[in-house]
């Protein structure tokens, strides 16, 4: 979470509140969450002017990684769990599912959801970026196993460096039930964990 001194139902209020703004308002609802983290945590925060700049670069960051995601989604033939309606039209219930971890009540969401996995999609730019295994990935992964499916973590990036976290790539409770891929975001090639060669057969992909 970028913001570490909410509570998960503040930011969920916050989010919900982000998703049904107009244009015009949702920058001053960014702010009120941003100065709410700062006081919360004791700390001072920056006038809205100050703010503005960093606020601007993290929403451009946002729709990159938005279409990262939806990329991914379609590549792969899964249904994006933010749609009211499936691939043929048909009226469909997002995914949520809500479960206590560390003693705080936490929702999760997928980003996609699958026949056989719930599906979550990260965005990294840097060469060697870690993908934590998170407090969401751990409520999301108990869901996933809950549905009878597999929890999968997409990695997307142009990096054969980015990773998971030894501790998640080498917890064996959840070994089998968790499956990383990376995709590039620009190519669309599709890679397993540690393999710098392409997997076009991934996801029921079909090789050339």
């Amino acid at each position: 979470m970028s913001f570490p001194h909410l509570s998960p139902d503040e930011y969920s209020r916050f989010r919900t509140r982000i998703d049904a703004a107009s244009p015009t308002d949702v920058r001053a609802i960014r702010y009120e969450r941003y100065q709410l983290s700062k006081t919360s945590g004791g700390h001072s925060a920056e006038s809205y002017d100050d703010r503005l700049p960093q606020m601007q670069r993290d929403h451009a960051k946002q729709l990159r990684g938005l279409a990262e995601e939806n990329a991914a989604i379609d590549d792969a033939g899964m249904e994006n769990n933010d749609d009211a309606t499936d691939r043929a039209g048909n009226s469909r219930t997002p995914v949520v599912y809500t479960a206590t971890m560390d003693g705080q009540s936490v929702t999760v969401r997928p980003d996609a959801v699958y026949d056989t996995v719930w599906a979550d999609i990260n965005c990294f730019s840097g060469e060697a970026d870690v993908q934590h295994r998170t407090r969401q990935l751990k409520v999301e992964f108990k869901g996933a196993l809950l549905d009878g499916k597999t929890l999968l973590v997409v990695l997307s990036s142009a990096s054969p460096d980015v990773r998971p976290s030894k501790s998640f790539a080498a917890d064996e409770l959840t070994a089998e039930n968790v499956v990383v891929l990376r995709r590039h975001p620009e190519s669309g090639d599709w890679f397993a964990f540690g393999s710098r060669e392409v997997q076009p057969h991934l996801l029921g992909r079909e090789g050339a």
